[in-house]
């Protein structure tokens, strides 16, 4: 089976490709979101957590699919057809970052060069986030202060945090900047029937490999 690396091709990933992409996105920024409402775990009333716990568990889930289909799933999603790590990959990498410092847009297949790269952080910080949690739901005693072990689980979940929000402001930022310029990359997300429209003397975006 190929691996569908054409340039034309890296929004049509297919529908199961796209729903992993969309639980990891919906239940990783509302697990994020409300991570600080979270806090309460140590009070009476601990409802924050338990709305935390439950998005959590929705990132778990995802984060487990998705590991799957890493794994045992369509090539193009398995981990070593796009994770660069690969002396040509990561040329492909400096090549795209070399491209932006010159604000030219990289021109590549599905998850290639420095999207691939973003892609992995992303993966990396969820698959983190979901792991950490998942223990500290088994060890924490809602209503009371985390000690011992539950507390360095749960300032090992916090770090996930880090790793996260930079994923999301270079990927969120990426959709947005490929919008302005004329790439609604973003409509497959949500199965909106994609219709790219060039704008007038839009971005300088650099040439294909």
């Amino acid at each position: 089976m190929s691996v569908n690396t054409s340039i034309e091709g890296r929004n049509k990933l297919g529908t199961a490709t796209m729903l992993v992409h969309l639980g990891l996105m919906v239940s990783g920024m509302a697990a994020v979101i409300t991570g600080p409402l979270a806090e309460d775990y140590k009070h009476p009333d601990f409802s924050g957590y338990s709305l935390h716990s439950w998005l959590g568990a929705a990132l778990a889930i995802a984060a487990v699919v998705r590991l799957w289909r890493a794994v045992a799933g369509p090539v193009e999603d398995r981990f070593y057809s796009w994770i660069p790590l690969s002396a040509g990959r990561l040329r492909q990498v400096r090549e795209d970052l070399a491209g932006l410092m010159r604000l030219q847009l990289p021109e590549r297949p599905a998850r290639q060069g420095v999207a691939g790269l973003v892609q992995a952080m992303g993966l990396l910080g969820f698959f983190f986030m979901a792991m950490t949690g998942s223990a500290l739901y088994f060890v924490l005693e809602p209503g009371s202060k985390a000690t011992g072990l539950a507390h360095d689980i749960k300032e090992l979940h916090e770090v996930g945090v880090l790793l996260v929000l930079p994923f999301l402001a270079l990927h969120i930022g990426a959709v947005i900047t490929h919008a302005l310029c004329g790439k609604q990359y973003w409509k497959q997300a949500f199965f909106i029937a994609e219709n790219d429209s060039g704008v007038a003397g839009g971005c300088n975006q650099g040439e294909k490999s």
